[in-house]
């Protein structure tokens, strides 16, 4: 069962609300998945009154990748937080 979001730290949870509001980008010819178009990013950043825009892009990046090692990388960092706090 995944965690639910409220696990996450609050970083990790501004990086799934904005991933979720990105646009998709779509290749037309073959309808191949290019990610997310991230042309938009620094104004949702400031509408949303990010303070830590780094470590929110770096998680966005993870997210978006969506592979293992991004979800891995979600992982240890809840782990060092969870243990830190």
């Amino acid at each position: 069962m995944p965690p639910a979001m409220d696990m996450y730290p609050f970083e990790v949870q501004m990086a799934f609300f904005i991933h979720g509001l990105l646009q998709d980008t779509w290749d037309g010819m073959s309808g191949y998945y290019m990610g997310k178009n991230m042309s938009g990013l620094g104004e949702l950043l400031d509408i949303y009154e990010v303070e830590d825009k780094k470590t929110v892009v770096f998680f966005l990046k993870h997210i978006d990748s969506g592979t293992a090692f991004g979800r891995l990388i979600l992982i240890r960092y809840i782990t060092i937080v969870s243990f830190t706090v």
